[in-house]
């Protein structure tokens, strides 16, 4: 049996050896790999943003080509509204004009302005307001585009036989569009 005395002497210096081992393993150089890694993981961060960078970019000229498109369709759509040969006037659901071109302005003899927001029916011979909300119930239960002849009145009280056709048009509320056009015998507004 060894004497309790060494056998410390053994432990310290096994210990010891464990210690001196530990220091000598590399410590400077585990800091040091950490850090390259570090420098890797950023260097890769850095690419994925470039990367996600020249995919925002492409997507905001994506967004630029669309809103110009739509922009052009939107002025031609304009154009062709307002420029028709026929009367164009948009409803809301209480049948409030929310827009009419340029021809239901002189076919009705009012400025647009005037028109914009008043009830389409005080345009209608009374007599024929029965057949007009027939002809708008008719078009919103079915959603198909309906035709009728009625009497129009023009500013000053004047009526003028007139073609209406009206068809609902898909928006968040309810509208529709009536297109008239004057089918006296002698055609002038």
């Amino acid at each position: 049996m060894k004497p309790v005395a060494s056998m410390r002497k053994s432990k310290k210096a096994s210990q010891g050896a464990s210690d001196s081992r530990s220091a000598a393993s590399p410590r400077g150089r585990s800091n040091e790999g950490t850090v390259r890694v570090r420098e890797l993981d950023a260097q890769v961060l850095l690419h994925e943003l470039r990367v996600h960078q020249v995919e925002l970019e492409m997507q905001n000229e994506e967004l630029r080509r669309s809103r110009n498109e739509m922009e052009l369709a939107l002025r031609r759509y304009t154009e062709i509204f307002d420029f028709s040969p026929i009367g164009y006037a948009t409803l809301q659901g209480d049948h409030l004009i929310a827009d009419v071109n340029l021809a239901a302005s002189q076919l009705l003899g009012y400025p647009r302005a005037v028109l914009n927001g008043t009830p389409f029916e005080r345009l209608v011979a009374c007599s024929d307001r029965p057949a007009l909300e027939a002809l708008i119930g008719v078009a919103r239960s079915s959603g198909e585009k309906q035709t009728c002849d009625l009497q129009l009145l023009r500013e000053g009280g004047e009526a003028f036989a007139a073609r209406l056709s009206t068809i609902p048009l898909d928006r968040s509320e309810p509208t529709l569009l009536i297109a008239f056009e004057n089918s006296s015998s002698r055609g002038a507004p």
